[in-house]
């Protein structure tokens, strides 16, 4: 008889399918296989195939964005950016290791944000604190001198997390793979220095 297979694992399995075959063309059926279990016990623990996506994306994908430290909202805008190029290292090494391509997963987001509202939602969060925290880090270099002050750090959010979007989406188009983080890197390092005093 087959294992029972628990919530997460049949999560996680959902997730790696999604990641590998994309948001379209995953079925219950799919999942069922992979997991070795019935379709009844695939309903016992999820309504439908929309609250087990809802669930692997709200609690599997958009929590690796997240922004853990404790002390973050003390960032200058160094720290931070150190800090998000360390979350966005962590993507890059676990779905490369796992032999995912990036793009899949940026997709998943895309499809998921496009089907479901409440995930819409929990990524709109997930980019207001991101845009609450680049706001205070630019307050606190510009209170420390370490960039110009002639540009509001409202705008200067905008601008940062726009590059870092604009630039993640054309290096994931690139399939520049294991030297992405670097290449962030450099290109945030060029926006800051036009910044400096």
């Amino acid at each position: 008889m087959a294992k029972k297979k628990t919530r997460d694992e049949i999560k996680n399995s959902c997730y790696n399918l999604l990641l590998i075959n994309g948001y379209e063309n995953v079925s219950i059926t799919d999942i069922q296989k992979e997991c070795s279990i019935s379709r009844g016990l695939l309903y016992h623990y999820f309504s439908n195939k929309e609250a087990l996506f809802y669930e692997v994306i709200t609690e599997l994908v958009l929590p690796q964005f997240f922004i853990t430290n404790n002390d973050v909202e003390s960032y200058n805008i160094y720290q931070l950016i150190e800090c998000i190029c360390e979350v966005y290292d962590k993507i890059c090494v676990k779905n490369i290791s796992d032999g995912i391509s990036l793009i899949n997963y940026d997709y998943l987001i895309y499809r998921a944000m496009q089907s479901d509202t409440a995930i819409r939602d929990a990524y709109d969060k997930l980019k207001y604190r991101e845009k609450h925290l680049f706001e205070k880090a630019f307050d606190l270099a510009i209170e420390q001198n370490m960039i110009r002050g002639d540009i509001s750090s409202t705008n200067l959010a905008h601008y940062t997390i726009s590059l870092i979007d604009g630039v993640w989406l054309d290096l994931l188009s690139q399939d520049i793979g294991n030297n992405l983080m670097t290449r962030l890197r450099e290109m945030l390092k060029i926006n800051m220095a036009l910044l400096k005093k």
